[in-house]
C-alpha cells in the first residue's frame, strides 16, 4: 500500500492551465511564424529582380508581387510620420504617396512608401531622400492597412493599393533560418501537447 502511495507521489504532475495555455499560444505562434517564413522564402526564390512598374498605370499593371519598383513622385506635403521607441532611442518613418508626374487630388492613390527608420539627427533630411527619387524599390509591408488607411483619409486609396518599404528587399537565407527555427521549435511543443493529451487520456 505504501509502495502504491510513494509511486503516486514520485510521478510528475500534469502542467497547470497557465503552463498548458502558454504552450498552445507558443505553437499556435510558431505555425504563424512557419507561414511567414515559406512566404518570404517563396518571395526570394520566385522574385529573383523587381517587377518594374509606373504609378501613373500602376492600378491596370500590378499583379500581385511583392518585391517591386515603381516609379514616380513622392508627395511630401502628404506625407504621415510615424515614431517607434527602440533600443538604440526613438526611430521615425515616414510615409507618404508615390503617384504619376501627371496626378491631381482629383484621382485615386495606389502606391504609398515608407521611408526610414530615421534617428533624431537624421529625420530633417527625410524631405530631401524623397526629392532625390524618380523610383522606389522595395518589398511590400504585410499585415493589416486599416491603421494606414485612416491616416491617410484626406487622399482617395484605390484598390489595389500597397505600401513599400524602401530598400527592402527578399533574403533567402534569413528566411530560411527563420522559418527553420519556427519549425523546431513549433514541432517541439506540439510533441509536449502530444504528450499531454496522450497522458490524460489514460488517467
Amino acid at each position: 500500500m505504501s509502495e502504491g502511495t510513494d509511486d503516486e507521489a514520485s510521478a510528475p504532475s500534469a502542467p497547470g492551465p497557465l503552463a498548458l495555455m502558454r504552450l498552445v499560444g507558443l505553437a499556435l505562434a510558431c505555425v504563424f511564424g512557419v507561414y511567414l517564413g515559406a512566404r518570404d522564402l517563396i518571395v526570394a526564390l520566385s522574385e529573383t529582380e523587381p517587377t518594374t512598374l509606373s504609378a501613373a498605370r500602376f492600378a491596370s499593371s500590378y499583379d500581385g508581387q511583392r518585391w517591386i519598383e515603381v516609379d514616380g513622385r513622392l508627395l511630401a506635403d502628404h506625407a504621415r510620420l510615424r515614431a517607434d521607441q527602440g533600443p538604440s532611442g526613438e526611430r521615425t518613418y515616414v510615409t507618404l504617396p508615390l503617384v504619376g508626374p501627371d496626378w491631381t487630388p482629383a484621382e485615386p492613390v495606389h502606391v504609398l512608401v515608407t521611408l526610414g527608420p530615421y534617428g533624431a539627427d537624421e529625420l530633417a533630411g527625410w524631405r530631401d531622400d524623397a526629392a532625390s527619387l524618380s523610383a522606389v524599390r522595395g518589398l511590400l509591408r504585410t499585415g493589416a492597412y486599416g491603421a494606414i488607411e485612416e491616416q491617410f483619409a484626406h487622399v482617395t486609396l484605390a484598390d489595389p493599393w500597397v505600401v513599400i518599404n524602401e530598400g527592402t528587399a527578399p533574403q533567402l537565407v534569413p528566411s530560411l533560418l527563420f522559418g527553420g527555427a519556427m519549425l523546431l521549435v513549433g514541432g517541439i511543443a506540439g510533441f509536449l501537447l502530444f504528450g499531454i493529451w496522450r497522458e490524460r487520456r489514460r488517467r
